[in-house]
This record gives C-alpha cells, sequence and structure tokens, in this order.
C-alpha cells in the first residue's frame, strides 16, 4: 500500500472504547469452543448459542479495530467448526460434481426456503463467519484463515453443491467459500499441481472462472466476494500468459453491453467490480496488452450515462485503475514540497526550512508525453465529478488526483483547468461540489503549484458561500462544506509563504461561514478548517485567540453563533469586522430562509454597536439597504433589507446622517406606495415594517410634522403620526397571528413614545375604534388585534374602566358556536393581564374571569384550541399576583384560588399544558415565595416541597405526578389535585394515565382513610360535569380501575351509584357515556350494601334493553362477569348466567330483547317497572293537495293577461 493510501485509511480509536472486553473475549470463546465440541446435535438440541455470539460481535460494528488482536483466535475457530461438518459430505459432493456439466449446475437452483426455517449447523457458523467479516473487514479477517491447500479442490465443488443444492438464503455459505478461496488460491506454485483432473472436459481453472462469473452475476455479497477472487485468480504469475484472462474480459465486455434486461446491472457491477481488482493487483507488465480491450470497454457511452449509483461508483474506480495502468509508477518532480515543518514554529509564527530537492524517481520520465488512450479515460473522471451521487463524485475527485501525480506538468496542467471548468455560474451544484473535491485532492498531492493561486483561490470563496435557492429550499450546503475541505487541504500541503497574500481573504471568508452559515455541518467544517490553518499556516490574525472562542461546540447553535460568537470575532480586527458586516449585507439579509434573515439583521444591530469612527455599516452599507428595501426585485430581500435597516437604527440612531434618517421615516409609506406588500412574501415585509417602527419609537427619533405619501393623483403631505397609526392599524387586522403580534410590539412602543400624555383626538378615538372591533360581529382577525392593541395602550384613567370592561367582556367563551375565536379569547386574557397590572389593583371579577378561562376547553377541527386561553389566563393570573405582591396586597384568599388553578392545570393530559403550570408554580413558590401567605404553614410547607424543586420537566407525567399527587393530604388544595388527577389517570394517553393511576393508587395505599373521599370526589366530579364527555368518560374510566382494586369503599360506592344512575336517565342516547358505565355500574354491585344492589339492578336491566346494540352485548357480558364472582346476587344466579349467555342481545329485535330481559326480572328477585303511557297526539288536520294550476292562473292573472 502506497503512503497516500495509508493517509487515507487512517483510522482512529473510537471514544467508547480502546480495547475488546476481557469479558466478551471468553463468553466468544466458550461459545466457539460449544459450537466445536457439540456440533450438529447440540445445534438441534438447541444448546448454541450462535445469537450470542453475533451480538457481541455487532456491538464492535464501528469499531472493528478493536478486534485485531482476538482475530486469530477467532477466525481459527470459526475454519475449524465449518471445515470439520463440511467434511462430512466430502464423498457425496464430489460423486455428484465428478463428470457433470459445470453450466447445467449452475442453472440447477433450489427453491425458496421460507424466512422462518431453522438455519443449518452449517449455515449457522458460515452467518457467524460473516458477522464477523463485516465487523472486521473481508481483507482483515482473509489474513487469519487457515491456508491448507489440501481442501482447495473440495472448496471449488462444495461451493457448487451450496449453490444448486441450498437455497438462496444460506449465501453465507457460498460467501465462506470464495473468502477462504480468496486466501488459498495465492499458493506460490501451479494450480495444476493441485488439480485432481476428476471433472475430465475442464481444468479446475476454467472451472473456477465459471463459478467465479456465475457469482459475479448475483446480487449482495456474493457478488464482492467473487470479484476479489477472480481478480486474485487471474492475476497469478503462472496465468498470465494464459488465454483465461483475455477470455473472462471478453466475458466482461458482452456483460457491459446488456441494457435491456432487469438484471443486468447485477452482472455489470460484477463485471466492473472484477475488472477494477484485476487493474489493482495485477503487474503493470503483464496487463499493458490488454489494456486496450479494457478500456473499448470501460468507455462505452451508456456506461458513463447511466443512473445507477453503485454501477457509476465501480465504473469510475475501475476507470481511474485503467488509466494507472497506462502511466509509470513516478513521483513527479514538478510537483510542489512543502518539506520539514514544525506546528511550534507556525504558532510563533516563524517559517520553516522548505526541501526543494527532486527524487530520483522521476529520472527519465521529464518529455514523457502521455498515451492517447488517456484522454477519453480523463474523460470519464471528469464527468463523474458531476454526477448526481456524492460516492461517484468523491471517486472521481481521488481519480484525477492520483492520475494528475503522474502526469508531466502541462498535461496536468490541462487536467487543472478542465477541473476549474466546473466552477461555471451555468453548472449545477454536483459540478462545484465535484470540482472542490478534485481540487482538494490535486493539493494535498502537491500537483496545483502556487501560480494557480490567483484562479484557484476566488472560485474556492465563492464555494465557501455558494447556495441556489430551489424554491421553498435551497441546495449548496454540500459545496460549501467541500469548500472548507479545500482549504484545510492548503494548510495542509503549502507553506505560510506561500499562502500569505491570501491569508487575510481565507481567514474572513472561513469565519463568515463558521459564524454565519445556515447548517451547522458547514459552521462546524469551516471552523475545523480555519483550526487547521491556524497549525500548519499562522499567518491568520488573531488566529489563537478566535479558535478559543469558536470552537466546535459554540458554534452548534446557531443563534448563538450569530449573536455571541460573531460579535466577539469582530472586536478582535476591524478587517473582520467589516468582512462581517459586507457578508451579512449581501448575502445573509437576502437569503431564502425567513429566520436566517431576522438572525442576521440582529447580527447586523451587534456589528453596529461596537463599531469604530468609520461606521461602515452606517456610511455605507445603510444606504444600500435603503435603496434595497424599495427594489422590484425578490421579497425575501426587500424583508431582509427592512429588517437589517431596523436593528442598525436600534443602536446607531445617532450616528446617523438627517438625510438618511429622513429616508429612514419615509420608507414606509414608500414601499405602501409602491404596493410592495402584495404578492408572496408581503407579510413578512409587514412585520418588518412594524418591527421598523418599534425601533424608530425605542430610538426616541424625532418625527417630522409630515411627509410624503403616494396618492391616485400623485404625491402629498399626510401627517406623519397619523399615517403611521394607520399602518400599525392595518397590520394589527391582518390574518397572520405574526404580522398582529409584530404590530402589537409595534403599537406599543409608538404609543408609549409619541403618545404618552393623554390626547382625546387620538386616545379616545383609538379606544372607541379597538373596543368596537372586539364586538363578536367583527371577524376574527379583527378582534384579535383589537384584543391585543387594548393592552399595549398606556394607562390613563380617562379610559381605563371602558379598556378593562371590554377585554372582560371578551375573555368568556362566546354563547354562539359559530363565532367562538380562542386566538381572541388567548389574547384577552394577555391584555387583561396587562391592563391591570398598569393600575396595580386586583379586583375579585378580574381574577375570578380569569380564573374561569383556566378552565376553557374548547374543541375545534384543531383540537383542543380552549389550551391556549388556558395557558394564557394561567400566565395572567401568575402576572397580576406577582404585581400584587410586590406591594404587599396578596391575600390568603386570592394565593390559595390562584395555586388551585395552577395545580389542577399540572395533572392535565396535554404535556405542553402542565409544562407552563408547573413552570409558574416553581417561579411563584420558589422565587416570589407566595406559599407564605396560606394561612396552613404546614400545608404551605408540603406545597413548596412539591413545586420547588425535583421536577425538571414538569411536561413529563412520570415526573409531574409523584410530586403533585401527595398534595391531597392539604385540605386548602386537594379538591384541585383531584379534579386533575382523576381525569388523567382515566383518559386514553398511556404515557399520560399510567403515571396519574400509580401515583395516585400509592397514596391510597399510604393514606386509606382518604379512599373514602376520593371516592366521594369521583362523586362530586361526576355531579358537577354531567353529561360532559372529556370529564365524564375518563372519570369513570378512573372508577373502574379503582373498583377493580377494590380501593373504592361501600359508602363512597352508593354515592357513586347515585350520580351514575341519574347520569344515565338523563343521557340515554349519548352512547359513550352508556358504554363508559356499564363496568362502573358492575363494578358497584359488588361492593355495595344489598339495599342498593336492586336499583343497581334495575338500571343494568334497563340498558340491556337499550336502543344500542353495542351497548346491550357489553352490558349482557359485564353483567355475566359480575354474576360469577359474585354468586350472592340473585334468587337464581344460575339460571340468570345461562340466560345472558344463550341469548342474542344485540340482535336487531328490540321486541325480542325486552322479552328476554323480562325474564331476568324474577331471576334477582326484581318487580319490572311498569311503562308510563304516552300522552296522545291530537289528530293531525288533513289538508287539502293543492292545485297544480293554482300558481300558474295567479301568474297569468298578475303579468295581466
Amino acid at each position: 500500500m502506497s503512503a497516500e493510501d495509508r493517509e487515507e485509511e487512517d483510522i482512529s480509536l473510537p471514544a467508547s472504547g480502546s480495547h475488546f472486553k476481557a469479558e466478551h473475549r471468553t463468553e466468544i470463546i466458550e461459545i466457539l469452543n460449544e459450537i466445536k465440541t457439540g456440533g450438529e446435535k447440540a445445534h438441534a438440541e438447541g444448546k448454541l448459542n450462535f445469537k450470542r455470539a453475533k451480538e457481541i460481535l455487532e456491538e464492535y460494528q464501528e469499531q472493528g479495530v478493536l478486534l485485531r488482536t482476538v482475530l486469530p483466535e477467532f477466525a481459527g475457530l470459526i475454519a475449524e467448526c465449518f471445515w470439520e461438518k463440511a467434511l462430512e459430505d466430502k464423498e457425496a459432493v464430489l460423486t455428484r460434481f465428478g463428470d457433470s456439466d459445470i453450466s447445467e449446475i449452475l442453472k440447477c437452483q433450489a427453491p425458496l426456503e421460507d424466512e422462518d426455517d431453522d438455519k443449518t449447523y452449517l449455515h449457522e457458523v458460515a452467518v457467524l463467519a460473516y458477522v464477523l467479516a463485516k465487523v472486521v473487514g473481508p481483507k482483515n479477517l482473509i489474513a487469519h484463515l487457515p491456508h491448507d491447500v489440501r481442501q482447495f479442490e473440495y472448496a471449488f465443488y462444495y461451493l457448487m453443491y451450496s449453490t444448486s443444492h441450498h437455497a438462496q438464503r444460506t449465501w453465507e455459505i457460498r460467501y465462506f467459500l470464495m473468502l477462504w478461496m480468496t486466501n488459498t488460491v495465492l499458493v506460490p506454485f501451479d494450480l495444476s499441481s493441485i488439480d485432481s483432473g476428476m471433472h475430465d472436459t475442464m481444468s479446475l481453472t476454467r472451472l473456477l472462472v465459471e463459478v467465479a462469473q456465475y457469482c459475479l452475476q448475483q446480487p449482495g455479497k456474493v457478488r464482492d466476494m467473487g470479484a476479489l477472487f477472480v481478480s486474485r485468480l487471474l492475476t497469478r504469475p503462472d496465468l498470465a500468459s494464459s488465454e483465461h484472462l483475455p477470455n473472462f474480459l471478453k466475458w466482461c465486455a458482452a456483460c457491459l453491453q446488456v441494457t435491456d434486461d432487469d438484471t443486468a446491472t447485477f452482472g455489470q457491477v460484477g463485471a466492473l467490480s472484477a475488472i477494477a481488482g484485476i487493474l489493482k493487483f495485477g503487474k503493470r507488465d503483464e496487463l499493458i496488452n490488454h489494456l486496450d480491450l479494457i478500456a473499448a470497454t470501460l468507455t462505452q457511452d451508456h456506461l458513463a450515462e447511466t443512473k445507477n449509483m453503485l454501477v457509476s461508483k465501480t465504473l469510475v474506480k475501475a476507470v481511474q485503475r485503467l488509466g494507472l495502468s497506462y502511466l509509470k509508477p513516478r513521483i513527479v518532480a514538478w510537483r510542489y514540497q512543502r518539506g520539514m515543518r514544525s506546528l511550534l514554529d507556525n504558532l510563533h509564527g516563524k517559517q520553516g526550512k522548505d526541501a526543494a530537492s527532486v527524487t530520483s524517481l522521476d529520472e527519465g520520465f521529464q518529455d514523457e508525453f502521455a498515451p492517447e488512450e488517456l484522454e477519453p479515460i480523463i474523460g470519464v473522471l471528469l464527468e463523474a465529478l458531476k454526477n448526481q451521487d456524492t460516492i461517484v463524485r468523491w471517486s472521481g475527485a481521488k481519480g484525477i488526483g492520483r492520475i494528475a501525480a503522474r502526469l508531466d506538468k502541462p498535461d496536468a496542467d490541462d487536467v487543472v483547468n478542465a477541473v476549474l471548468g466546473l466552477f461555471d455560474l451555468y453548472e449545477d451544484s454536483n459540478g462545484w461540489h465535484g470540482g472542490c473535491l478534485a481540487l482538494a485532492e490535486l493539493a494535498r498531492r502537491g500537483l496545483l503549484l502556487p501560480s494557480l493561486f490567483e484562479k484557484i483561490i476566488p472560485v474556492t470563496l465563492q464555494a465557501l458561500r455558494y447556495e441556489v435557492s430551489k424554491g421553498t429550499y435551497s441546495v449548496g450546503r454540500h459545496v460549501r462544506d467541500a469548500g472548507c475541505y479545500v482549504c484545510w487541504a492548503f494548510a495542509r500541503a503549502y507553506a505560510p509563504a506561500d499562502i500569505a497574500i491570501y491569508a487575510e481573504r481565507m481567514a474572513a471568508s472561513l469565519l463568515s461561514a463558521a459564524c454565519f452559515d445556515k447548517e451547522i455541518s458547514v459552521r462546524r467544517a469551516a471552523a475545523a478548517a480555519f483550526q487547521e490553518c491556524i497549525g500548519r499556516l499562522g499567518n491568520f490574525p488573531h488566529g489563537i485567540d478566535i479558535v478559543t472562542r469558536a470552537d466546535y461546540f459554540t458554534l452548534s447553535n446557531r443563534k448563538r453563533a450569530y449573536l455571541q460568537v460573531a460579535p466577539v470575532v469582530a472586536a478582535f480586527d476591524v478587517r473582520y469586522h467589516n468582512h462581517f458586516a459586507a457578508f451579512l449585507t449581501e448575502n445573509r439579509l437576502v437569503h431564502h430562509d425567513r429566520d436566517v434573515r431576522q438572525l442576521a439583521s440582529k447580527a447586523l444591530g451587534e456589528l453596529s454597536a461596537a463599531e469604530n469612527a468609520d461606521n461602515v455599516i452606517v456610511n455605507k452599507h445603510l444606504p444600500d439597504l435603503l435603496k434595497l428595501a424599495l427594489s422590484t426585485g425578490s421579497s425575501d430581500a426587500r424583508h431582509g433589507a427592512v429588517l437589517g435597516v431596523a436593528e442598525i437604527l436600534c443602536v446607531s440612531s445617532k450616528s446617523i446622517s438627517k438625510d438618511c434618517m429622513l429616508d429612514i421615516v419615509q420608507l414606509m409609506p414608500r414601499i405602501e406606495g409602491a404596493r410592495l406588500y402584495r404578492g408572496r412574501g408581503g407579510e413578512y415585509i409587514r412585520i418588518a415594517v412594524c418591527r421598523l417602527i418599534e425601533t424608530l419609537s425605542l430610538a426616541g427619533i424625532d418625527l417630522p410634522e409630515t411627509i410624503e405619501v403616494k396618492t391616485v393623483k400623485g404625491f402629498a403631505k399626510a401627517k406623519t403620526l397619523g399615517r403611521y397609526q394607520q399602518c400599525l392599524d392595518e397590520n394589527l387586522c391582518q390574518t397572520l397571528e405574526e404580522v398582529q403580534q409584530a404590530g402589537s410590539r409595534a403599537f406599543s412602543a409608538f404609543s408609549n413614545r409619541y403618545f404618552a400624555t393623554y390626547n382625546e383626538a387620538f386616545h379616545g378615538k383609538i379606544t372607541s375604534k379597538q373596543l368596537a372591533l372586539l364586538d363578536v360581529s367583527k371577524l376574527p382577525n379583527e378582534r384579535r388585534g383589537a384584543a391585543l392593541a387594548l393592552g399595549e395602550m398606556p394607562y390613563f384613567a380617562e379610559t381605563h374602566e371602558k379598556v378593562l370592561r371590554g377585554l372582560m367582556a371578551c375573555v368568556p367563551i362566546e354563547e354562539n358556536p359559530d363565532v367562538r375565536d380562542a386566538e381572541s379569547r388567548r389574547n384577552a386574557c394577555h391584555s387583561l393581564a396587562n391592563v391591570v397590572k398598569r393600575e396595580a389593583t386586583l379586583t375579585d371579577e378580574v381574577f375570578a374571569i380569569l380564573e374561569k378561562a383556566t378552565t376553557d376547553y374548547t374543541i375545534d377541527q384543531r383540537g383542543d384550541v380552549g389550551s391556549m386561553v388556558r395557558i394564557a389566563a394561567m400566565q395572567g393570573l401568575a402576572k397580576l399576583a406577582l404585581a400584587v405582591k410586590e406591594r404587599g396586597e396578596l391575600t390568603s384568599k386570592y394565593t390559595t384560588r390562584l395555586l388551585c388553578a395552577l395545580l389542577r392545570q399540572s395533572t392535565e393530559k396535554l404535556d405542553k399544558v402542565r409544562a407552563v403550570a408547573g413552570g409558574l408554580l416553581h417561579d411563584l413558590c420558589h422565587e416570589s415565595k407566595v406559599t407564605e401567605l396560606l394561612d396552613d404553614a404546614e400545608e404551605a410547607t408540603k406545597v413548596l416541597n412539591a413545586v420547588a424543586g425535583g421536577v425538571t420537566d414538569w411536561g413529563a407525567p412520570l415526573e409531574t405526578f409523584p410530586r403533585i399527587t401527595p398534595l391531597l393530604t392539604c385540605s386548602s388544595v386537594r379538591r384541585a389535585v383531584l379534579d386533575g388527577v382523576v381525569v388523567a389517570a382515566g383518559g386514553m394517553s398511556v404515557h399520560v394515565s399510567r403515571p396519574a393511576f400509580e401515583s395516585l393508587t400509592t397514596y391510597l395505599e399510604t393514606n386509606k382513610n382518604d379512599a373514602e373521599w376520593v371516592g366521594t370526589g369521583i362523586a362530586d366530579i361526576l355531579k358537577e360535569n354531567t353529561g360532559d364527555e372529556r370529564v365524564v368518560l375518563p372519570v369513570l374510566g378512573t372508577a373502574e380501575k379503582l373498583l377493580t382494586l377494590g380501593m373504592v369503599p361501600s359508602p363512597a360506592g352508593v354515592k357513586i351509584s347515585e350520580v351514575l344512575r341519574a347520569e344515565v336517565k338523563r343521557w340515554p342516547k349519548e352512547i359513550h357515556i352508556l358504554l363508559a358505565s356499564i363496568e362502573v355500574l358492575c363494578g358497584l354491585v359488588c361492593i355495595v350494601e344489598e339495599s342498593n344492589v336492586d336499583a343497581l339492578l334495575q338500571c343494568l336491566l334497563i340498558l340491556i334493553a337499550g336502543r344500542f346494540p353495542k351497548v346491550r352485548a357489553k352490558t349482557a357480558a359485564a353483567l355475566y362477569t359480575t354474576l360469577l364472582v359474585s354468586p350472592h346476587i340473585g334468587s337464581d344466579n344460575a339460571g340468570a348466567q345461562n340466560h345472558l349467555a344463550s341469548e342474542q342481545w344485540d340482535a336487531p329485535s328490540a321486541e325480542k330483547v325486552r322479552s328476554a330481559r323480562d325474564k331476568l326480572y324474577p331471576m334477582f328477585n326484581l318487580t319490572k317497572p311498569v311503562m308510563k303511557a304516552a300522552p296522545k297526539a291530537a289528530p293531525k288536520q288533513s289538508t287539502p293537495l293543492p292545485d297544480a294550476n293554482a300558481n300558474y292562473s295567479s301568474l297569468v292573472r298578475d303579468a295581466g293577461y
């Protein structure tokens, strides 16, 4: 193996371990010894643990290097086990194939076996061998297999036996045989000496080639091993002058010409792999006469145009080895040689001595020209650089580098120029990526001389920012990553002096990619390339200081890279600062991804805040952004430009000139005048304009009295504040929620800056307008925007009461289902809390409205939309509680009600609601100490201990419920906790119901005296939520589980039965409630006193003859089970069981079911209830049929005829 190949196959130990575990080695040795001694008999009895051995080996799939110390021992034992069994069939195998036609044998295929069939002993051993080869690599395993050549001929015949006799599922046997034969075929004497001549018509060599050709046409790993075997076989010295090699090459050419067969791909891959192996293992002098035939085979047009990745990859591999075979091995004298290098010298800024000696291996080759046959070969490799598959491009780049390393300088320059031709604006991303890989490979081999840097460095830096938008996505990540690889290769290959004039540009470009690239992989690759340049070159400004701050971990988060790392890096050198500013302005602010544009604008603001006296961003880039904001190009660019202007204005308003500031103030009306809100992306431009108005307000800019606006008749003057307010009103009424949120923030800053004092003309008008929009007759988007705006207005006594009443009226659920809008109620909750907080007076009415909003469970086609209202109400209550507590006015009553509302939601079934409620509980109890206001100090301590610590993720049920359920011992909050727990414990979501129910049962086992209270609480919950399936169904599910475990006392069961019987009578058409009630009623029959059993049985007998067949069938089955476990029920228990089992209770005939039901009454000693007679309906008045001609006659009469 050459030095280049060793460098490419550099293997590093994984972090998970540095050696093969001793216990694993011992266990595998024991298993292999058991396999060896037990044999097929032990396997048939199931005593051999093949599965465990495979599991151990597969644990090292990613770190096969650790097995190299134990590989000889494992390989030897596996081979012994295999051959010990295989040799038992030797006589039968040799008899079967002694005089048979090889082609007929290979055509004879056994039928496919069932995948569930047990593997034979030999097959299991072969599978174990394959797993070992998969982990350590076939080449490593081959070297440690036995070399006994006496079994070679038998191995071949057994291979044929396995091919024709066994099913395709036993391909591991053939794989291992080919693997072993690949090693033994390298015997140092003539193959004819081991040919017994058992097959009269064909020699052993011919037979081996025939079998190999068959294997090459098969899919899977056997084909790969067949290619390795035949390449080893045909490159033996004793076969160099035989006809086997040219005949095989002709067979390969025939396989590669077949294109109309669906299975032709298998043969093409096999033939190409075999040719690649022959070119790799064969001697150049022996293959030189066959190269033209191989070249004609590999340069066929249909092969180069194939879309199959495996064919293309194998073709490129074979072609590059063909090109290397045309050229004599040498180290060209003209290549760049860096010489001795010292990392310590680079870090100290010293230049090491570079050797410039010419290696003697190149003598005699200075004037030798490349053969003409090489041109199509290089053409195939250049086309491979543009292939759609990355692995093909990578293989092509390797081939370009290896062949160019044997060419004279003029020819190599032509190759380099052809590679540079791929960096064309009209070339797709695949060509750019392949070109970067080729440049990196050429640089690593010293084939790019410093004189070419003037062409190469610019395209490399251009590749670092390559990105092409494709509608909703972009391509170019792999190109940018490859550009980082090129920079990394330059650092390793060239001396600092040769890179010095490009060092500043490379450093700035790599840092831009490291800080501002969208993809984490590219950011990390750029950081790695920058670090390599610091260590190898040492001439990047402030390199060491930057590497310590911009590393693999700090750049992993995009937001942190933009807003924290980039400003720190820019502060080291003004050149970095200016490059970052230009990169953000020209590249990131026009990016297709909106999140990237937003981060870029914020990063530009951070850089602007740290600018020096030059003010490059304000003086140079800000005017460009103002022009871009009004351009007619991409809406993405306009959006980014407006955001950039807004962020620069926010931090650098004092540095902006008057003319530029006037342009900024005029930007909003100019955008509206140009109608840039229309079309795709117009909503995002509205968001950017809102941010611009917000930053104008936050920066305290004195706006002119009037601005110029575009009208139908031309331009006219308009009052600035009024025009800005009109823009905000429009944005608050937009459909997109993000626009409304941005408009709300802008309205808050705008009104607090320019209308801080009460103005009836403004505040009175705005308040009345927004309150009118809260009416349910308005559109949902108008109501949402109005609710947001009212919460952002400054506090004025003149309008406060109106605003408060309007928002309070908007929070409750609308009576008309058609006009219900959860977003409006959510916004009203937020705004109501803001308004009351500014007043700092909490009333019972406001608290009750927000408390009621925490029970908003409205649903629509989106699901539980009431959750957003509950979250907003909880946040509003917590906000108000903290504001009132600061003044010392938070009472124990409010504290208890607040904790109850939050605890009820902390046991919710939705993870996001629990997470918010738990976070608020933690903040209120642990940080704000609101539990100190509770009347009972002991209960306050329990609540504090439950919510202040121990739970890291309130959205995780396994953490939340075990902490909250013990609060059932606290009298002040126990009912709220029970409301949440019993609903969650009976829900359909297993990941919530299971931990909730387990925590409830754990509590009842610990506090057995509370079992009756819990049962009574369940009855109260059912009574208070009658008919509400959201509550009734899960509570019934919880009751059923508790009844099954015997955790419901009889007194509590009586109360539940009373409520449940009333529920069944009240909702006879609610099938889900009826179905959930059946098991609970049957469970109550078993625990209540005998005096209450009759009422429950009467209810069950009503259900067994109800209108729903499904309810009738389930009632009969449940009642039958109840009678089995409670034989004391009824006077004729056995007869009732037989009757329930024999009748068809879900029969369509209602009369038949009722008749069968009536027979159960005497069996239970029950009196059949008498049905009340329905009142007679009044007789209908017969109306005469209308005259068919009446309408027509009337029409004629009215028409005047």
